[in-house]
């Protein structure tokens, strides 16, 4: 797994023509799993995050800004991934954040909120390993 050091003025250029730059305060991008993120309907962690499962969100988590892949991106990676490309994957991983109690448009959401929603779906996540799909996600989330 290789990592992509970008200066911080690059907005619109794109790294290998298929992985698109999202915004310019990206300085770093881990190739674990963005291609396969963009690319495939479910997510499957061995591959994704290689031998590792997701791990829990902390407080530091949501507002560092350099190092690697953060936790709740790899969370909100594999929510999306499991609804699957473009906008299907990121409605899906609006609708299980919004249900597990962070609603990622509305205003007045507490920290604590976005830590136990991203937490409670990393727990689903691992729980339900190598099989998952996003109707089982669903069940196991009591999401109906």
């Amino acid at each position: 797994m290789g990592e992509i050091t970008l200066p911080l003025d690059v907005a619109s250029e794109s790294v290998n023509d298929d992985l698109p730059l999202l915004a310019p305060f990206f300085v770093r991008l881990r190739r674990i799993g963005v291609e396969h993120l963009m690319n495939h309907d479910t997510f499957e962690p061995e591959t994704t995050l290689g031998a590792r499962m997701l791990e829990h969100v902390d407080i530091e988590d949501l507002y560092k800004i350099e190092g690697s892949l953060h936790k709740h991106l790899q969370i909100e990676g594999a929510l999306s991934s499991l609804g699957g490309p473009g906008w299907d994957g990121f409605g899906f991983k609006n609708r299980v954040l919004k249900e597990l109690g962070y609603d990622v448009d509305a205003q007045g959401n507490t920290d604590a909120m976005k830590i136990r929603a991203y937490n409670t779906a990393a727990d689903a996540i691992n729980k339900l390993g190598a099989k998952i799909t996003a109707k089982k996600l669903l069940s196991e989330l009591g999401i109906s």
